[in-house]
């Protein structure tokens, strides 16, 4: 009965481990993406302040050119 309720036990921690593993890797995956979701935003924010760059300047010489 003793090493029938070990091997349960044994079995259990396994399980477990295995779970705990499997977790952490879909935490480490998760926050992979994350950084790849913030490195995207970035490229987005740096693009676009470069397109609002060059549309003000585009309105700024069109400003000089009807005066």
């Amino acid at each position: 009965e003793a090493n029938h309720a070990l091997e349960i036990s044994k079995k259990e921690k396994v399980d477990l481990l295995l779970k705990l593993s499997q977790a952490e890797r879909m935490l480490m995956e998760g926050k992979n993406m994350f950084k790849a979701l913030e490195e995207d935003n970035l490229k987005l924010r740096r693009a676009l302040e470069q397109s609002m760059t060059r549309i003000n300047r585009m309105s700024v010489d069109s400003d000089y050119y009807v005066d």
